[in-house]
């Protein structure tokens, strides 16, 4: 007696038109969608550090002209030091990064503000996103 139903995973992909990816067997579906998450994830963090080394190179090498000692790893040595040629503007390039920063989560981050312990102490469950529903999909 043979079977009629068979599962989905063991069935072959339509030989035809594969235009969604729903319509590929079910472990390949996945490891397409892991490579691409995998990929912009990746990609994501390489502009975050790229961003962050950025800031360092304008707030400390272009407006304090800090020379910042490198590890030995990254090609620093051991007589390197910090040396800094207006000592006075580090404050303010502290302070500028931070006003930066705090606009940018007032701007496009609202929910990130603060610590939260008001909202536990308060009661008050976390704020909602301010993203739309449906960019959340």
């Amino acid at each position: 007696m043979s079977n009629d139903k068979t599962n989905a995973a063991t069935k072959p992909p339509k030989t035809g038109n594969l235009t969604k990816i729903s319509d590929l067997p079910y472990f390949i579906k996945w490891f397409i969608l892991g490579i691409v998450i995998g990929v912009v994830a990746g990609a994501s963090a390489l502009a975050f550090y790229f961003a962050v080394k950025f800031m360092e190179h304008v707030f400390l090498g272009l407006l304090v002209e800090a020379s910042i000692p490198e590890p030995l790893g990254e090609g620093g040595s051991l007589t390197s030091g910090f040396r800094a040629v207006r000592y006075w503007l580090i404050p303010i390039s502290t302070t500028l990064g931070g006003l930066l920063s705090g606009l940018i989560v007032y701007t496009w981050a609202p929910e990130a503000e603060g610590h939260g312990r008001e909202a536990v102490r308060v009661g008050r469950g976390p704020r909602p996103s301010s993203v739309p529903a449906s960019a959340q999909q």
